[in-house]
């Protein structure tokens, strides 16, 4: 039996939305397939998603730092 790690409960969405990679200016699409209080899993549209990143939300953005990659899909978790 797999034991869980998270800090906290991830809320399932299929919510399209941007990210901008570190050092770059131009946004990139993405889809948030998870998010939590800590973090978050999305899928890239295109593109490399870089170790730190901008994740621009509805109600404002989120600076990220990638834990995890699998294929175009990543975790990342929160930082200030």
């Amino acid at each position: 039996m797999l034991r869980e790690h998270r800090k906290g409960a991830r809320q399932s969405l299929d919510r399209a939305a941007k990210f901008q990679p570190q050092g770059k200016t131009r946004l990139r699409d993405c889809q948030i397939i998870e998010i939590s209080d800590a973090g978050v899993r999305l899928q890239a549209a295109s593109g490399r998603v870089t170790n730190r990143f901008t994740l621009l939300l509805s109600g404002g953005q989120r600076e990220c730092r990638v834990i995890w990659r699998t294929g175009n899909e990543v975790g990342a978790e929160f930082v200030e």
